[in-house]
């Protein structure tokens, strides 16, 4: 659900979270949900590509808000490449930066 920053009414409007996926120019796929967390609309976007098309792409490239531990394991279940940066490793690095004082990872 979404507020209704323009009207201040405090009442709260539907809110959808539309995927599209395209080739060559082309919206191949489009899957819309309710869910306002894109890590959770991966999964379901890929099986609806997957019974349009009777395959899975090839590659699929996403932003930082696909990227979940379940996402990468569907992918490699079923041989497709995501390339999504996966945020706890972004975290990891981040907490060892300032654990260590210095620039170095580790």
């Amino acid at each position: 659900m979404k507020y209704d920053y323009y009207n201040h009414t405090n009442v709260f409007k539907p809110g959808y979270n539309v995927q599209m996926g395209s080739s060559n120019g082309y919206i191949r796929h489009i899957y819309v949900s309710g869910d306002a967390n894109d890590r959770n609309t991966y999964i379901p976007f890929m099986e609806g590509y997957h019974r349009a098309y009777g395959c899975f792409p090839r590659k699929t490239p996403a932003d930082a808000g696909y990227g979940s531990y379940d996402n990468y394991c569907y992918c490699k279940e079923h041989d497709i490449e995501l390339y999504v940066k996966y945020i706890p490793c972004t975290k990891n690095r981040k907490r060892s930066r300032t654990r260590t004082g210095s620039g170095a990872i580790g």
